[in-house]
């Protein structure tokens, strides 16, 4: 901890326990904050019970510094009102009137208690020097502007996807809606006194597309945490018995399985299909590991291609359980988001882990921002086409024929890695802070 500490409130919708993918970048911002600078955040976020998380991490809970309070807070969404409605699939009906009655996402009931109760811990904002609203949803970014416009005290937006990126499920109903959704953007960022993005392509798109605030755009990347990477913790890949030269593939993250009738997960298990049907010798030496997604979501889609004896699943894995598998693993799997249309400013956390691995990727993915950072990595990938049959098995052939040459069998994390970590980011995003209340005190 360096110097005198400051107070910010951090708005999030979610936060630990919620499983990495969830609440990866706002957990190690408030692990590395007090220790690497002078900031210390509050934390107003969502009440998330078990039943609508696939898992709990106790772990990234145990990182959060007790010097951080977290308040937690309840909505709809997260309630048992909604448990017993979707037991009773009386649920649709009700979401299909709150899709009709709240802007800009199903999340308003939360931000409106999340105002509420931010007020009264915090009257007038006493004691607080800004506010860092980090989401998705969007509502989180209301929740800023609300306070921020009643406590006059600088606003920060932090984007881990685009605005319209949780939208483009669930596009808005009607054009009233689009419009009311429109101005909610616009007022948040012309309040904002910087809006960050997590790469590159995402603050390019913001820049084109409002370019009266092109100059509160900037970027402050996502990461990986080296405490995470140690490869003596996490699932162990590789088994006794086991022919030597054996292709271990690692998907790491949650299954998304059938998006609006397309299998994410389709090409490249259709590729590893394609390629035992044209190899039936290699099922042996061939074994894909889910960590992340669980046997009961994995096994009918590995079924679906017949590959359930090569899958293993290992459901969700604390934060620092992934240096084993990243370490034991031959072949990283990358695959297509789920709103392809939005993928020019992708970057999935997952990457950095996958780069700070070392291994070959496999990557199934459009051109974009992770295509570019993938480019210029160190290690080798093999890129295929999403939606190309024929693409995906060839590049499934050459990262094969790649680790078989090189002879790379489970042998550890390579010493180089990404040029920065959690720790950067949150030394970052200090820099952003002080610069932005100094600004704040002078108006």
């Amino acid at each position: 901890m360096l110097g005198k500490l400051r107070q910010f409130l951090l708005i999030t919708y979610y936060f630990p326990p919620a499983p990495m993918g969830y609440a990866q970048r706002v957990a190690k911002l408030c692990k590395y904050l007090p220790k690497e600078t002078h900031w210390v955040p509050t934390v107003v976020c969502g009440a998330l019970p078990e039943y609508i998380l696939p898992g709990f991490d106790k772990v990234l809970l145990q990182e959060i510094p007790q010097c951080v309070q977290v308040i937690h807070v309840g909505s709809f969404l997260a309630s048992r009102l909604a448990d017993w409605l979707r037991k009773w699939r009386i649920y649709a009906p009700v979401a299909a009137w709150r899709r009709l009655t709240m802007v800009p996402d199903p999340y308003g009931d939360w931000a409106r208690r999340a105002v509420a109760i931010a007020e009264e811990r915090f009257p007038g904002g006493k004691g607080l020097e800004c506010i860092l609203a980090s989401g998705p949803p969007n509502s989180v970014y209301l929740v800023g502007l609300k306070l921020a416009e009643r406590w006059r005290l600088p606003l920060i937006i932090d984007m881990r996807d685009p605005w319209e990126r949780s939208s483009l499920g669930r596009p808005p109903l009607t054009h009233w809606h689009r419009q009311k959704i429109k101005a909610m953007e616009e007022a948040v960022y012309a309040r904002a006194s910087v809006i960050i993005a997590n790469t590159e392509g995402n603050a390019a798109d913001l820049r084109r597309i409002y370019p009266q605030w092109a100059d509160k755009v900037i970027v402050v990347p996502n990461g990986f945490d080296p405490d995470d990477l140690n490869p003596e913790y996490g699932p162990q890949l590789r088994k006794p018995g086991e022919p030597p030269d054996t292709v271990h593939f690692l998907y790491l993250g949650g299954i998304r399985g059938v998006v609006r009738g397309r299998l994410f997960e389709g090409d490249f298990l259709q590729a590893v299909s394609d390629y035992l049907s044209r190899y039936p010798n290699e099922r042996s030496r061939l074994r894909i590991h889910f960590v992340g997604g669980t046997a009961a979501e994995v096994s009918p889609i590995a079924s679906s291609f017949g590959l359930e004896d090569i899958c293993r699943a290992y459901g969700v894995v604390p934060s620092n359980a992934v240096g084993r598998p990243l370490a034991e693993a031959d072949v990283y799997v990358l695959l297509l988001p789920p709103n392809p249309g939005t993928d020019r400013g992708w970057v999935p956390s997952k990457l950095y882990y996958y780069l700070a691995g070392g291994h070959p990727i496999y990557a199934v993915i459009h051109e974009g921002t992770a295509y570019d950072l993938l480019q210029g990595a160190r290690v080798p990938v093999e890129f295929a086409s999403p939606g190309n049959r024929h693409d995906a098995l060839d590049a499934l052939i050459r990262v094969i024929q790649y680790v078989r040459k090189k002879g790379i069998f489970a042998q550890g994390i390579p010493a180089y890695a990404m040029h920065f970590d959690r720790r950067e980011i949150a030394r970052q995003l200090a820099i952003v802070l002080d610069r932005v209340c100094r600004q704040g005190a002078a108006r």
